[in-house]
């Protein structure tokens, strides 16, 4: 007697419990993913929340936040291949599915709707109360020299945010002989000291001041950067 699905009654197999590829996966499912999921987003610079950090909204990102949501069946040689389209309401995946399971291959295709959830991410919570690590005082000779510095310390800025969101100028503030710039990362900050004492041969003077202690135990401070460039 040849060998049959109890639920649809169709003989051509391959059978897998009993049941033919289609029917087993009807109730089965090769991952297991919410239909609908939040994903958090900067409402400021548009960064994303994936395994507990801001990162950039890549299809790479938004396919591994969508990962560490699914559980996946006990199936063997298993692929995933994943299409991320975006729409005006949210983002849909579409995600297909295979592996081996009892020897038996089998595929499957499913949908995720992702819908954004917009919040401030940590750095530009910060910079929106106007935290800064560092001040870098600038004081130079003449106007000229000031509108040649400065420019270069934006552009410095701005090429250092993709990898330090923290590497703005929060506020400046104009002082007789110079400009005092107010900066959200110290190590930005460092890193322009660096760059001016290498093109200006700009003397430069270091102070720290203690600022509290957090949770952990960790001092807080901020540095003051006194440069003057001839």
């Amino acid at each position: 007697m040849s060998e049959f699905c109890p639920k649809c009654g169709t003989e051509k197999g391959p059978f897998l419990d009993g049941f033919c590829v289609n029917c087993y996966l009807s109730e089965h499912r090769l991952i297991a993913l919410p239909g609908r999921l939040e994903l958090q987003s900067c409402k400021k610079c548009g960064k994303i929340f994936v395994n507990r950090k801001w990162v950039s909204d890549t299809a790479d990102n938004i396919a591994a936040f969508i990962l560490s949501k699914a559980k996946w069946a006990n199936i063997a040689k298993r692929t995933i291949d994943m299409e991320i389209k975006r729409e005006d309401s949210g983002l849909t995946a579409v995600i297909n599915v295979s592996g081996t399971l009892k020897g038996v291959k089998l595929s499957a295709q499913y949908k995720v709707f992702i819908v954004y959830k917009n919040r401030l991410c940590d750095s530009c919570l910060k910079l929106s109360s106007s935290y800064y690590e560092a001040i870098l005082q600038l004081r130079f000779p003449s106007d000229k020299k000031k509108s040649t510095v400065l420019p270069l310390i934006e552009h410095f800025m701005d090429a250092l945010q993709s990898k330090d969101p923290l590497a703005r100028i929060v506020r400046t503030a104009e002082m007789k002989t110079g400009i005092d710039l107010f900066i959200g990362s110290n190590k930005a900050a460092k890193l322009a000291v660096k760059e001016l004492k290498k093109r200006f041969n700009a003397s430069i003077k270091r102070t720290s001041t203690l600022t509290g202690i957090t949770r952990a135990g960790k001092k807080k401070v901020k540095y003051t950067y006194l440069v003057r460039v001839p």
